[in-house]
């Protein structure tokens, strides 16, 4: 009967109805989801080395891994807070400075997360999901450095960046992806933007010539340029202009590009800054220093060894279960490896330093695991049969069987007994949906958290319920909410399961009378059945236990999902905005006090668009050209102010309204963003999510300023539009002024070339005649002389009247005549008294011109007689006077008469030397003389130039004889002179010798002497006066002789010179020897050979002579065993008298007594004079100061 018991109660264990080996694996899997991350462990990786030697060294590794762990998370932190600092920076300075060396670090930290599995895993935890996002980050940064870099090359960082922040609201192209494509393309549209800036904004312009010469080294038009910009059309030079405006539109191309360059740069920082600030924001949602986290590690670590040395022990009791198909040993094992599992398994990361123990333990766990549930599920299929019916024992003969007994006893007591209620609610199933409600309103432990719910935190039902649950306590369990607590339960209690099971047992025991073998048989068949049904109810019991894990397990996943998004949103509007989105309730630490829309709303209150003070006003008259100059100038300026002040406010105010523009539309882009996951987050972990006092106000914030905004821009659009109106009436009056000056001056330079108006001071408006009154003829005839097209005339009747009716007729064409009444005074009268001067000129009777000669920078003018045709008839007999006799009375009598001007200059076309001076006549330019009576002048000017030629071909004639004569006494002197150059050449090409050098240099000698006293060379040079402009064989054989002549006598004297030089440089060379030679005699102690290199009458200046000299040397040479004798600082100079030098040098003499040590020094300067004696031997002749002895 006990062995019947045992073996049904084996088979009798809890096994969740729907268990299966696959299901039993994810049961394990699902208990793993929520332990660290893979992150940790690949981070871990990074110091494995560093982990492995601090074990070997006693260190407890689980405090070394965590320790690592915040090294880890720290440097990668720090990478990316080095690179958004870059950016941050750089979006307010462009010229910034920053440590190559650390982003080059921070970039290569980077790379890891790139270039490694581990660094891999690190991306999946932060569900950043691959490496290109953080390759993206590298790559953009790497392009911002380059675009940075290109920036930097120009001369004038600072300049551009004050033209970009001029210019890039009116050149970017705005319809485009950030980061695509050019932000400032070049394109005609663009270039013509600029030019019209430059024309109207005076500011703008001030920077561009600054660009334009130090950047590109190109000159600046004049001031008025750009005035001559605003004048008609038909007064402007539209074709320089048009020029001017094709050469600007290239150095506007140049700078566009510049622009774009610098666009680039700033986009490319948004950009990269955006994605970094993106991926701190991440890894800041990562809270790796967990302290919670990080003991579970540390004690997970610690069981790796214990849990090792444990698996066989566990591997024993499943087979041990197995073989007995003992139930409970098998649950023991089943509940045990779970334990293992979610204790330690669960806490050691998959990668990382210990990621191979973890996969070995886990694999064996698994194994076991499976093992004893598909061993508990084939006990499960005999419980359900026996749970119904019990096995039937077979009977004893002539006996009842157990199977009747058990029929008819047993089987009613059973069957009438109440089944087990579940603390009185029937199905144990109905308390799933009162579990899952609980978890999904948030209320379990890591369901709704503090740090997020408005209001109190609810209590953790589900966690309530489980420990009901355990206890057995199901009435609790079904009414949670009536619980703070749950009590212990009295396992005796009927409610419980192994209460309700001894009380059916005590049922079936109390009838007695089972004794015989059958009835115990019977009994057994009861029990049996009984248990199975217990049994039966405890694996209800146990797999709810095992749903109520895994349905939570999967909750804490969704709400960890739902409440990461929650706070990624949040983060979201407290970086971007400083607004947090949570519930009333909550305040985010980083929060600001107030709500603060940042930048939505910034500065806008400050914004005052009141009407620009405007002064239009301009004078009614001009006194003069100054007051209008005046004028003109102050309407350009009054306009450039204008535009400035209207500019600097729209400007200000632009960049106000950009900015919260752009916030109000990046507010927008964040919400249309997040909305698809609010109504979620508001359903799962927070109610009131995004309906905080602090963010409503922040949404009414939104829509108050963009009202606002379009107040403003309304407003701004009314007040540049009058300042534009104004500017313009301004520009205007400034037009028509500098027009009406210009007509003015056009007059004036009309009226000047008429020869009538003397040139015009400039400011001045004084009109006068430009005539000089001359006396033309003896008779005292006057009239007035001015410049008439190309000449000067005395003018005429007819001359006066037709020029005076031009100017009038001009000035009221321009309509100066109007201007002059209505604005200018003062130009009418100057009008009127000028032409009354014209009308009282005096007038020549007859067509005239005055002769003129004309220079380089002046015109002589002969005032002598004006040239007329009776003039030109009288001056026709002279010409002909002087073709008959040409002579130097004839010729002064010609130039006398006035018509013809002669110039006294070396150079010309016709020429004629006469008396030392030559008279010029040039060539006349035939267009000076274009009208009637010029042509006349002109014909006889030229028949004068054909008289002069013709005088000049006789006198050539002359000069030929001359030059005859001078031939004829040249020939017989070439003889002589060829033999005197033979001469010559002999004595150079004579062989040389130290016999003969010192008469050869006598023959030179002689040779220049001959030269310079012979009477031939006078007579020659007689000949060639004469012969001066000729030519022939005699004057060519004289040049080549003379020209023989005169490189033998120049190479003589350079011969003689050097022989001088030689014989100099040689006897320097012999003192150097000398001075060599008596040092080596000195220092040897030789005093017969310093006797030899000594006169024989050698004195010095203090009057010693040889004998006084032989006494020194010798008790020097006796005393001392050893003298250094060292000359330095040498010179030589040749004396007066041949053979004889002058030296100078600096003598240091140093003498040794061996025995007593002793050393004795002597420095002396020594000035000598050398020279050969009777042996023609060099010596010393004289020490004429120091001495070369002790």
């Amino acid at each position: 009967m006990k062995k019947i018991i045992l073996a049904v109660l084996a088979f009798s264990t809890i096994v969740c109805a729907s268990a299966q080996t696959g299901a039993g694996a994810d049961f394990l899997d699902k208990l793993c989801m929520e332990g660290i991350p893979a992150v940790y462990g690949e981070i871990l990786s990074l110091h494995a080395d560093n982990l492995s030697q601090a074990v070997r060294a006693g260190e407890d590794a689980a405090l070394v891994a965590r320790n690592n762990l915040t090294q880890s998370l720290n440097r990668i932190n720090n990478a990316v807070g080095i690179l958004s600092g870059v950016m941050n920076t750089a979006g307010n300075a462009w010229v910034g400075n920053y440590d190559d060396a650390a982003i080059e670090g921070a970039i290569t930290t980077l790379g890891y997360i790139v270039g490694t599995d581990g660094g891999k895993s690190v991306l999946t935890y932060l569900k950043i999901g691959s490496a290109a996002y953080v390759s993206g980050i590298i790559v953009a940064f790497k392009v911002w450095q380059a675009s940075d870099q290109a920036v930097k090359e120009s001369k004038n960082t600072l300049l551009l960046e004050g033209l970009y922040y001029s210019t890039e609201r009116l050149l970017k192209n705005r319809n485009r992806k950030l980061g695509e494509g050019d932000p400032i393309p070049l394109s005609k549209e663009n270039i013509e933007i600029i030019w019209n800036k430059l024309v109207k904004d005076e500011q703008f312009r001030e920077q561009f010539r600054v660009y334009l010469a130090d950047e590109l080294q190109r000159p600046w038009p004049k001031p008025g340029f750009w005035a001559r910009l605003w004048l008609p059309s038909d007064y402007s030079e539209e074709k320089e202009l048009e020029q001017r405006k094709s050469e600007f539109s290239n150095y506007i191309g140049t700078l566009i590009v510049e622009l774009n360059k610098a666009a680039k740069r700033e986009e490319q920082r948004t950009l990269t800054y955006n994605a970094l600030f993106d991926f701190k924001r991440r890894l800041d949602a990562v809270n790796l220093s967990t302290d919670q986290v990080l003991k579970r590690l540390q004690n997970a670590i610690r069981q790796l060894d214990r849990l090792e040395e444990y698996l066989p022990i566990l591997k024993e009791s499943l087979e041990r279960g197995i073989k007995e198909k003992d139930s409970e040993e098998l649950r023991i094992v089943r509940n045990r490896v779970e334990k293992e599992v979610k204790e330690t398994i669960r806490w050691i990361p998959e990668r990382g330093p210990f990621a191979d123990r973890r996969k070995n333990l886990y694999s064996q766990l698994k194994q076991i695991h499976i093992a004893a549930l598909n061993t508990l599920k084939e006990n499960t299929e005999n419980i359900k049969l026996l749970s119904k019916e019990p096995e039937v024992i077979p009977p004893k003969e002539n006996e009842r069987t157990p199977a009747d007994i058990y029929q008819a006893d047993l089987a009613p007591i059973i069957d009438k007994y109440p089944p087990f209620d579940w603390g009185g609610f029937g199905d144990p199933q109905g308390i799933k949906p009162i579990f899952e409600s609980f978890l999904q309103k948030g209320q379990f432990q890591n369901g709704k958290p503090s740090a997020i719910f408005s209001g109190p935190e609810p209590p953790c039902y589900a966690e309530l319920i489980i420990e009901a649950w355990e206890k057995e306590k199901y009435e609790a369990a079904f009414n949670i909410y009536s619980y703070g607590s749950i009590p212990d339960q009295n396992s005796s209690s009927p409610k419980t399961i192994e209460g309700y099971y001894r009380i059916l047992l005590n049922k079936i025991d109390l009838g007695g009378g089972y004794h015989s073998y059958n009835s115990s048989s019977a009994l057994a068949m009861a029990h049996q059945r009984v248990s199975a049904i217990i049994e039966s109810k405890k694996a209800e019991h146990d797999e709810i236990m095992r749903w109520f894990e895994a349905t939570r397990a999967s909750y804490e996943k969704e709400f960890a999902d739902v409440k990461e998004k929650a706070t990624e949103i949040q983060n979201l509007f407290l970086t971007q905005f400083h607004v947090h989105a949570f519930s009333p309730g909550y305040r985010h630490p980083d929060a600001r006090p107030l709500a603060s829309l940042n930048p939505v709303g910034y500065r806008l209150d400050g914004v005052k668009l009141e009407e620009l003070k405007i002064d239009n006003s301009v004078p009614a008259k001009y006194s003069d050209i100054a007051s209008i100059h005046n004028t003109i100038e102050k309407c350009i300026s009054k306009a450039e102010d204008i535009r400035s002040r209207a500019n600097h406010l729209h400007k200000t105010t632009e960049v106000i309204l950009y900015e919260n523009e752009i916030a109000v539309e990046n507010w927008d882009k964040l919400m249309a963003e997040v909305s698809p996951h609010v109504d979620e987050i508001r359903s799962t972990v927070d109610s009131l999510f995004m309906q905080s006092e602090d963010f409503n106000r922040a949404v009414e914030l939104r829509n108050e300023t963009s009202r606002h905004i379009d107040k403003l821009h309304t407003k701004l659009s009314s007040v540049l539009n009058h300042a534009e109106a104004s500017a313009s009436d301004l520009e205007s009056t400034a037009s028509y002024l500098t027009a009406m000056i210009k007509r003015l001056e056009q007059w004036i330079e009309t009226a000047v070339q008429t020869g009538l108006l003397a040139p015009v001071p400039r400011e001045r408006l004084e009109f006068k005649v430009n005539a000089d009154i001359e006396d033309i003829f003896p008779e005292k005839i006057r009239a007035a002389l001015v410049l008439g097209g190309t000449q000067y005339h005395y003018i005429t009747e007819s001359f006066k009247n037709s020029t005076k009716n031009k100017l009038e007729s001009e000035f009221d064409r321009l309509k100066l005549n109007e201007f002059g009444a209505s604005s200018f005074p003062a130009l009418k009268t100057a009008f009127d008294t000028f032409i009354d001067q014209v009308e009282k000129l005096p007038v020549y009777p007859v067509e005239n011109f005055v002769v003129t000669q004309k220079e380089e920078s002046s015109v002589t003018i002969n005032l002598m007689r004006p040239v007329t045709l009776a003039h030109l008839g009288e001056a026709e007999k002279v010409l002909q006077a002087f073709v008959k006799n040409p002579n130097v009375a004839t010729w002064s009598t010609l130039r006398a008469t006035g018509p013809v001007m002669v110039k006294k200059i070396s150079e010309g076309e016709t020429d004629w030397y006469r008396y030392g001076t030559t008279f010029i006549l040039p060539k006349l330019n035939s267009a000076d003389f274009d009208f009637a009576l010029g042509q006349a002048y002109m014909a006889f000017y030229n028949r004068v130039r054909d008289a002069l030629e013709e005088a000049n071909a006789a006198l050539e004639r002359n000069n030929q004889q001359k030059i005859s004569a001078g031939l004829n006494k040249l020939s017989p002197l070439l003889s002589p002179l060829e033999e005197f150059v033979n001469r010559g050449k002999k004595i150079y090409d004579a062989e040389i010798t130290s016999n003969n050098e010192a008469s050869h240099i006598a023959q030179i000698d002689q040779f220049i002497k001959d030269y310079n006293t012979s009477e031939l060379f006078p007579k020659i040079n007689e000949a060639l006066i004469d012969i001066s402009g000729g030519s022939g064989s005699a004057l060519d054989k004289h040049n080549k002789l003379r020209e023989k002549l005169d490189g033998i006598i120049e190479s003589l004297e350079y011969r003689k010179n050097e022989f001088e030089k030689l014989a100099s440089r040689a006897g320097v060379d012999d003192v150097k020897d000398f001075y060599d030679r008596f040092a080596k005699a000195y220092e040897n102690m030789n005093e017969h050979g310093l006797y030899a290199l000594l006169s024989n009458n050698w004195n010095s200046q203090d009057g010693s002579t040889i004998l006084d000299l032989e006494e020194n040397l010798r008790r020097n040479f006796r005393v001392f065993d050893q003298i250094s004798y060292k000359i330095t600082n040498l010179q030589i100079t040749p004396a007066q008298k041949e053979g004889q030098f002058y030296s100078q040098y600096d003598l240091h003499i140093t003498s040794r007594i061996n025995r007593t040590r002793t050393v004795h020094e002597e420095k002396s300067s020594v000035r000598e004079l050398l020279g050969p004696d009777k042996r023609e031997k060099l010596v010393i002749l004289k020490t004429l100061s120091g001495q070369f002895w002790y």
